[in-house]
């Protein structure tokens, strides 16, 4: 044992004394350092590119269309622009629960007032102005599909002459000025109140409905497909009036209440539209008329099971809402400057970064001393070579750990002197049979062990080719280059896991199990603040509709590991060292 311990003591020493290996460290962490900065300036970046707040922008997006005589693009960037100057000048911020809850209704009323006034001066032409009312204005509640549109789909603008443009613009001036007076008056108890009233209004009516289609279904005319649908329009509208009943009774005011709304209105009401997904009967979906979950799929039993996890996925989603608004605890995904935010998806790359590293010492630390000779310098003293490939692949470890700790407060440092302590000791909400609080630093350090222990994949590759090819170049490219189809590969694995089933038990549905730990509340944020969320949605949501879960996938990845490591000892143990 004390052998054992001499020859990991030797082996930290070297990995640590090497100055490829000290430049390498140095550079990682100063990476994890500069990462939250990164993030910051990626979503400043992004909210430029999509105009969030951003008067300069639309101004010239509106300048370009109208220079072009483009009426129709001129209408939506000015709507816009109007808008984002009525909200500035009234002192509602972006993340206000106004804003959230008024700016694309307001929107949308401008528009349509800016396409009224452009197509009577005959700046906009009759087929383009039908076919913007047709898709973005909802004016088609009073006609069919097809009483608008030609035989082969088309808009058919002749159903305007029926249509009086001069009164809807006269209404929709009148609807603005309301909007906007409201806007200026309402405080969020009465906006609460309100939507309250609406909800109950709308649950009175979905019951109804409930009872009308079971009646029909015990009368052998209905079907339970449409009586399951009721019955989840009745669930989501219950779960949504809940919502605003803990909002009315916070008795909060400006500022405090505005993830409150933006939780309901966003994430609730989002996954309230998801709750009513039901799959069809089999004859249904094989006659080609059901647009599936995910495209190309074409077996009835995937579709079905990725119907019903949707399903699953969206009322995870409203209980954990729910428990969000009844117990005051903000979830980070409606905070724009959240500190917590900032600190997950940090804490992601800087897992990438400390992986990176690491397979390089490891090249370094094994491969290496093939080439410089110094491998046989080990062999003549009188350790096994068990204890010797053992000791370097526990100084590997035992450097990861370090580099893993000092990347960990590194984050959290930039992170805190960028946006402070903030919502950083907030209780996080996860989902796990039930909705489970859990402290928020042990989220934090999931989030980062986690990727961490799926890119200990390409660790144990390089600590593989190393021991194999006794090259430290191949030992660092071939795992980098996987590492660059790695998202593809998982991505793979997870959409096909239902098919093939055998690719459950291998690492590919693994390669990064952080989005494996995401609320199910991500995948239904959708406000403008989720451009840094979208890379964790399509894998998150893939894992779910497969039925993936990290602790299998930890499972899956320690095995593997032991196996990669198990061959490695075993080729070290045979291999033949040339003096």
């Amino acid at each position: 044992m004390k052998g054992m311990l001499c020859l990991w003591r030797n082996e930290c020493s070297k990995i640590f004394r090497q100055t490829a290996n000290k430049v390498i460290i140095v550079i990682a962490l100063v990476l994890s350092l500069l990462t939250p900065l990164l993030y910051v300036g990626l979503n400043s970046t992004f909210d430029f590119m999509t105009g969030v707040d951003n008067e300069e922008y639309w101004q010239n997006q509106a300048d370009i269309s109208k220079d072009a005589g483009n009426w129709y693009d001129y209408s939506f960037n000015e709507a816009r622009l109007e808008a984002t100057k009525f909200f500035r000048d009234n002192s509602i911020s972006v993340e206000s629960w106004k804003y959230q809850s008024f700016f694309d209704p307001y929107c949308l009323l401008l528009e349509r007032r800016l396409c009224e006034r452009f197509y009577l001066e005959g700046k906009i032409s009759k087929e383009d102005f039908a076919d913007r009312f047709f898709w973005d204005f909802d004016v088609t509640d009073d006609a069919s599909f097809e009483e608008k549109t030609t035989e082969s789909g088309e808009i058919d603008p002749s159903w305007l002459d029926s249509f009086d443009v001069e009164a809807d613009l006269a209404e929709t001036t009148e609807q603005i000025a309301q909007l906007e007076k409201m806007m200026k008056l309402l405080t969020l108890g009465t906006y609460a109140a309100e939507r309250l009233t609406e909800l109950r209004s709308e649950l009175k009516a979905d019951k109804n409905e409930l009872s009308e289609k079971t009646a029909l279904l015990e009368k052998g005319k209905g079907s339970q497909y449409d009586v399951d649908v009721a019955a989840l329009t009745v669930e989501g509208t219950e779960y949504m009036i809940s919502f605003f009943e803990s909002i009315k009774n916070a008795r909060l005011e400006g500022d405090d209440g505005d993830w409150m709304v933006t939780t309901a209105e966003i994430i609730g009401e989002s996954a309230r539209g998801s709750l009513a997904t039901v799959p069809v009967s089999e004859e249904e979906f094989k006659s080609g008329t059901v647009y599936a979950v995910v495209s190309g799929v074409s077996d009835y039993e995937q579709y079905r099971r990725m119907t019903l996890r949707t399903q699953t996925d969206a009322r995870r989603a409203l209980m954990t809402v729910d428990y969000s608004l009844s117990h005051g605890i903000r979830l980070p995904e409606t905070d724009a400057d959240s500190t917590k935010t900032l600190i997950r998806h940090s804490l992601a790359t800087s897992a990438s970064i400390v992986i990176l590293a690491l397979v390089v010492i490891t090249a370094n630390n094994v491969a290496a001393e093939y080439t410089s000779g110094t491998i046989r310098l080990l062999l003549i003293r009188p350790r096994s070579r068990t204890k010797i490939i053992l000791s370097k692949f526990l100084a590997i470890l035992a450097s990861g750990i370090a580099l893993s700790a000092a990347a960990f407060l590194a984050v959290n440092a930039t992170s805190v002197a960028i946006e402070g302590f903030g919502d950083m000791f907030v209780t996080d909400l996860i989902f796990r049979g039930g909705v489970v609080e859990v402290n928020s630093i042990v989220y934090s350090l999931l989030k980062m062990l986690l990727p961490l222990l799926s890119g200990t994949l390409l660790v144990a590759l390089a600590f593989l080719m190393s021991v194999l090819t006794r090259r430290a170049a191949i030992a660092i490219v071939v795992p980098l280059a996987l590492n660059m189809f790695k998202s593809l590969a998982q991505y793979a694995a997870a959409s096909y896991v239902t098919s093939l089933p055998i690719l459950r038990y291998t690492a590919f549905p693994y390669l990064d199990l952080g989005p494996f730990l995401s609320s199910p509340t991500v995948n239904y944020f959708t406000d403008y603040r989720s451009g840094m969320l979208n890379r964790l949605i399509d894998t998150a949501q893939s894992a779910v509709y497969a039925d993936l879960s990290a602790v299998t996938g930890v499972i899956v990845i320690v095995i593997h590991l032991a196996v990669i490591f198990g061959v490695s000892f075993v080729i070290f143990r045979r291999q033949q060292i040339k003096s």
